[in-house]
């Protein structure tokens, strides 16, 4: 019904995936609409009915986490870091000037 609901096995599972590109500590933030059978939910799991379980829960954690990681797969790849080469002479022009600074000491 299009409710927002958790899921601490499936929260755990995808941040498993995420754990090789977060670093230590960090979370994931993520919104993720499943559309899936209302007879395939369990929503009495929590007072609230905030807390859900899944009747194939391997099967769906197992697909979550495959697309994820084949989502994030290439994310690495895109990124480009520039260099710049140090041109001649600016080198010389600051081991000089520490040079200097040392002996003024």
């Amino acid at each position: 019904n299009k409710r927002l609901v958790e899921s601490s096995q499936l929260r755990r599972a995808i941040e498993e995936v995420y754990a090789n590109y977060l670093p230590k500590h960090a979370h994931p933030f993520l919104y993720l609409s499943l559309r899936l059978p209302p007879n395939t939910l369990d929503v009495n799991v929590h007072p609230t009915k905030r807390e859900v379980q899944f009747l194939h829960q391997e099967e769906v954690i197992g697909a979550v986490q495959q697309a994820l990681r084949n989502r994030l797969l290439g994310s690495n790849e895109s990124r480009t870091f520039l260099s710049q080469a140090l041109l001649p002479g600016k080198e010389d022009t600051a081991s000089s000037a520490n040079m200097s600074a040392a002996r003024k000491n």
